[in-house]
């Protein structure tokens, strides 16, 4: 039984071409690995050859590098100071001195010296005259060493201003005042005032000027000496 167009030859099945298949694909494969090797294999070796390049370059330029540990601290801040002694001074020999030619050294006077003084000062028995020594007077803000402070033995209280009396205003006033070796005021200075300009200031004044004070003592001396005094003024 024949049909029509068919020549009477065999024709390529499914069977040869999947065995052609496989062969192909295996062969491709294996293609496709060599050139892929022959790709990576050539970029590594192009590498390797410019990399020994630039190394042979940088030797050439600067040759060996030799690499040294570096300094410690001690030798990096290592300095020298030089100091100049001075040079030892010869002493002179002592020449003698003629008996003659020597003069009598300054003394202090000893304790019966001072009796003498004192004996010689007095007026009859039992009765020494004492004698203040003249000094300046310190300034008032000068620092002065006192054994004893003065105290007032004589006091006068300021008159309240008849000003301030009416307008019914009241202040305080504060005073430095120098006590002189008598006890007496020799000077007196306004350290603050009251700020009411009502006559506070001037009757303080005024009074503070009669007052007398035992004065102070140093080393069983009388000095002058500062003070500070505060006067206050209320109604009463």
């Amino acid at each position: 039984m024949t049909y029509a167009g068919y020549s009477g030859k065999p024709s390529i099945g499914a069977l040869e071409f999947k065995m052609s298949y496989q062969r192909n694909l295996l062969f491709g494969l294996l293609l496709a690995v060599i050139l892929h090797l022959g790709l990576v294999g050539s970029i590594l070796v192009s590498k390797a050859l410019q990399s020994e390049e630039l190394i042979s370059v940088i030797e050439d330029t600067f040759g060996p590098v030799a690499l040294t540990p570096p300094p410690t601290i001690k030798e990096r801040y290592k300095t020298e100071i030089k100091i100049d002694l001075p040079q030892p001074v010869e002493m002179g020999k002592p020449t003698p001195v003629p008996d003659a030619l020597i003069t009598k050294e300054n003394s202090f006077p000893t304790q019966a010296d001072l009796n003498e003084v004192a004996q010689a000062n007095t007026k009859g028995p039992g009765e020494e005259v004492f004698q203040i020594p003249q000094e300046d007077p310190p300034g008032p803000y000068d620092f002065v060493s006192a054994e004893v402070l003065p105290v007032p033995v004589k006091k006068v209280t300021p008159e309240f201003p008849r000003l301030a009396r009416l307008a019914e205003v009241t202040g305080t006033v504060h005073l430095r005042v120098l006590v002189d070796k008598e006890g007496k005021v020799g000077e007196v200075l306004i350290l603050q005032d009251s700020g009411t300009n009502v006559g506070f200031e001037e009757t303080a004044v005024e009074a503070v000027n009669q007052w007398l004070f035992s004065p102070a003592i140093q080393n069983g001396i009388p000095i002058s000496i500062w003070v500070n005094l505060q006067f206050n003024f209320e109604l009463k």
